[in-house]
């Protein structure tokens, strides 16, 4: 069995400290993301008493500015149809 060296050692150390961050910023990113559209999803329903699976399936593939530019936006649709024509342009 072969020893590490400190400097081995330290470089181990450090990029596991690196790998454990980034994993914590893509786990903040993702929730961030997921709760948003659970908000959109929510409001949506609540708007219009019922959501297709067609349209839910569109809101999971938005990405994080785009649910945000639809929440803005679903202020504005008057039916589910504005919410259909709004998807068809992103």
């Amino acid at each position: 069995m072969e020893m590490m060296t400190s400097w081995e050692t330290k470089g181990y150390k450090k990029g596991k400290h690196e790998g454990k961050l980034e994993g914590k910023i893509e786990g903040k990113i993702e929730g961030e993301h997921e709760g948003k559209e659970e908000i959109l999803a929510l409001q949506l329903q609540t708007r219009f008493s019922t959501m297709p699976q067609e349209l839910t399936d569109k809101l999971d593939k938005l990405t994080s500015k785009q649910l945000n530019e639809l929440a803005v936006a679903l202020l504005d649709f008057k039916s589910l149809d504005d919410l259909t024509a709004w998807l068809s342009r992103k």
